[in-house]
C-alpha cells in the first residue's frame, strides 16, 4: 500500500482548483486505485470546530470539502478540485489538509496531507459587482478581432539597449 506524503498546495480563493496526484508502490510501479474512493477537506487547523453551534454533546466541523475522484485507476492518478464557489468559503490565510483513501472493505488510509496557503483573487470583476446603485458602467470583455497578442505593439517606450 502507499505511504503518506505530504505535498503543500497554494489556491486562489474564488477561482477554481484542481490538481493531480500520483501514487506509487515502494518499487515506484503505480498503484492500482480502481475500486478506491478519496475524501479531503481543508481546515484552518485540525481541530477546527465552528464555536457558536459545537456543543459537549454535538461538534460541528468547520471544513471545506475537496471534489475528488480517479483519473486513471490502472495508473494511480486521482485528483482535488474545489469549485469556485467552495474555493470562495475560504479567507486569506494558511490552512491544513488531508487526503483519505478507502478501499472497497472501507478501510481508510490517509495518502496525502499538507498545508494550503490560500490567497483572494480579485481580478475577476462579476455583473453583479459591477452594476450596483448609483450606475456604473459595465466592463466588456476586449475585442480579441482588435489586434493585440504576439508581436503587437503595445507602446510605451522600449529599455535601452532593446
Amino acid at each position: 500500500m502507499a505511504s503518506q506524503f505530504q505535498v503543500n498546495l497554494q489556491v486562489s480563493a474564488n477561482m477554481d482548483f484542481y490538481q493531480e496526484f500520483y501514487l506509487a508502490e515502494a518499487d515506484f510501479t503505480p498503484l492500482d486505485i480502481t475500486d478506491m474512493t478519496f475524501h479531503s477537506s481543508i481546515k484552518k487547523n485540525a481541530s477546527s470546530v465552528i464555536a457558536n453551534e459545537t456543543t459537549s454533546t454535538s461538534i460541528k466541523q468547520d471544513y471545506v470539502s475537496f471534489e475528488t475522484g480517479v483519473v486513471d485507476g490502472v495508473g494511480g492518478v486521482y485528483y482535488l478540485r474545489l469549485t469556485t464557489t467552495e474555493s470562495s468559503k475560504l479567507e486569506e490565510g494558511k490552512y491544513v489538509y488531508s487526503t483519505v483513501m478507502a478501499n472497497t472493505e472501507n478501510e481508510f488510509t490517509e495518502v496525502c496531507s499538507g498545508l494550503v496557503f490560500v490567497t483572494v483573487a480579485f481580478g475577476i470583476i462579476t455583473n453583479e459587482e459591477v452594476v450596483e446603485e448609483g450606475g456604473g458602467t459595465e466592463i466588456e470583455p476586449p475585442d480579441p478581432d482588435a489586434g493585440g497578442g504576439e508581436g503587437s505593439n503595445p507602446g510605451g517606450t522600449l529599455f535601452p539597449g532593446v
